[in-house]
């Protein structure tokens, strides 16, 4: 899901970087290794780079979106509760990034004039808040 929706975001190119930042922020509000962190935030730093590239090719997209998506089941994988039956703050924090990639989208259709980045980091900032608040409201402890 995360890929496709990155892959599908034809008018923000910093739309990776917004879920690249989500992932790494809700990471750190769902108390995981920092390992993991700065894993999710390397990947920022390389959708920075690509989104200078400025085409709208959804070929030049997909090696951030599929290492994205990758990077958010191994993170499932190795620290979630998900595949045991359970739900952990680590597994909410994984939808951060398709959040912050729809509201990317969603701040720059209402609010053009702000551009791309803007939109891009005020959603990822809003994505990490709803993530950290999500966990420790439902799941206490």
């Amino acid at each position: 899901l995360l890929a496709l929706r990155l892959l599908r975001a034809p008018r923000n190119p910093w739309s990776a970087v917004a879920g690249a930042l989500a992932l790494g922020g809700a990471l750190a509000v769902a108390s995981a290794p920092p390992w993991w962190t700065g894993v999710a935030l390397v990947a920022a730093v390389a959708a920075m780079g690509q989104s200078w590239v400025r085409r709208e090719a959804a070929t030049v997209r997909l090696p951030m979106a599929a290492g994205l998506a990758g990077l958010a089941g191994l993170v499932v994988l190795a620290l979630g509760r998900f595949g045991r039956g359970g739900v952990s703050r680590v597994d909410l924090a994984v939808l951060a990034p398709v959040l912050a990639i729809w509201g990317a989208q969603r701040l720059l259709m209402r609010l053009p004039w702000a551009g791309g980045l803007a939109a891009a980091l005020a959603a990822a900032a809003l994505a990490v808040l709803v993530a950290g608040a999500a966990g420790r409201l439902f799941l206490p402890g």
